[in-house]
C-alpha cells in the first residue's frame, strides 16, 4: 500500500533555527543572514520514507534429486533399454534358427527320392 503525504517544511520556527545555528546552509547560500523564509523553503526538502511491513520473503532452492538418485535413475533406464535390446537380439536369433531348420528340412525332402513300385 502506498501513501503519500506532504507538509510545509521547514516551519517558520525551524527555519529561524536553521538560519541562526546551522553551518550547513553556508554551502547553499552566499550570505545566510540575508536568507528569507521563502528562499529557505524553496531550497530545502525533507523526505521521509516509511515501510508498511518489515517482512521479507526468503526463497530457498533445494535440489530435487541428489547425485546418487541421478546415477541410479540413469542406470535403471539403461538397464531397461539394454534388457529390451538383449530380448530383441535373442528373438532375432530364434527366428534365424527356425528359418535354418525349415531350410534344412526342405532340402532333405527335396533330395529324398521316392521309389514307386511298378505295377504288376
Amino acid at each position: 500500500m502506498l501513501t503519500i503525504s506532504s507538509a510545509n517544511y521547514p516551519t517558520k520556527a525551524y527555519a529561524d533555527q536553521l538560519v541562526n545555528y546551522s553551518t550547513l546552509l553556508n554551502n547553499f547560500f552566499d550570505d545566510v543572514s540575508t536568507v528569507t523564509y521563502e528562499q529557505l523553503k524553496d531550497q530545502i526538502l525533507a523526505l521521509d520514507i516509511y515501510f508498511g511491513d518489515m517482512k521479507y520473503t526468503t526463497v530457498e532452492e533445494l535440489e530435487k534429486m541428489n547425485f546418487f538418485d541421478l546415477v541410479s535413475g540413469v542406470g535403471g533406464t539403461l538397464g531397461l533399454f539394454m534388457g529390451i535390446s538383449f530380448l530383441s537380439f535373442f528373438e532375432i536369433l530364434d527366428i534365424l534358427i527356425e528359418i535354418m531348420f525349415v531350410f534344412f528340412e526342405f532340402s532333405k525332402r527335396r533330395n529324398k527320392v521316392l521309389f514307386v513300385k511298378p505295377a504288376p
